[in-house]
């Protein structure tokens, strides 16, 4: 490529680069707008642009729709999706010269590889915020934790060693493991949990 094009190519990746990001932003701008979460653009890291939200309107939503703030956290790589897709539409239907196609090329690649990239569940990204609150979602999360998620949940903690619970918790939480029993189980053949 560089052997072809030379600075030319440079002069084409760092645009596309940049504006992968902001239609990244964009992309969770416009989704987060409507919500009414607030958003707003922001710089993190002195020099990556983000877009941050209105936090109390964001916990509200997250108890109360986890689906739509699934929406929010894959708008932005669904921006670049959208953005790889009409570069592939127009790199076929329009002649170009191979330097156009070659930076109608780079935005596909570039475009398709952060939109993927960004919907797989890693660290506290997009990513895992998405696959996060369609799992809320689809367990009927309501906001309030039952009896047996709260449970399951100290178990958990338990289990990888994060608390120590006392006695007289103990005791209450062994009256009540019978109900949770199956789910333990399953959670322990998993593997994400050891015993019961």
């Amino acid at each position: 490529i560089l052997d072809n094009y030379g600075w030319k190519a440079g002069f084409v990746l760092i645009p596309i680069y940049i504006i992968s990001i902001i239609s990244y932003e964009i992309g969770h701008y416009f989704a987060a707008k409507p919500l009414g979460l607030e958003p707003e653009f922001g710089i993190t890291h002195k020099v990556y642009p983000a877009v941050k939200y209105n936090e109390e309107k964001w916990k509200a939503l997250e108890n109360s729709s986890p689906k739509k703030l699934a929406l929010v956290v894959s708008a932005g790589p669904i921006a670049n999706l959208v953005m790889a897709v009409v570069s592939l539409v127009v790199l076929h239907t329009i002649f170009t010269t191979s330097f156009i196609s070659f930076s109608l090329s780079a935005n596909i690649l570039f475009n398709f590889i952060v939109g993927v990239l960004h919907l797989i569940p890693v660290g506290k990204g997009d990513g895992y915020k998405f696959w996060h609150f369609l799992l809320l979602k689809a367990q009927g999360h309501t906001g309030k934790l039952t009896k047996e998620q709260i449970i399951i949940n100290i178990n958990l903690a338990r289990a990888q060693g994060r608390i120590s619970v006392e006695p007289d918790l103990q005791v209450k939480l062994s009256e009540a493991q019978e109900q949770v029993d199956p789910y333990l189980r399953l959670l322990s053949r998993l593997g994400i949990i050891r015993g019961p």
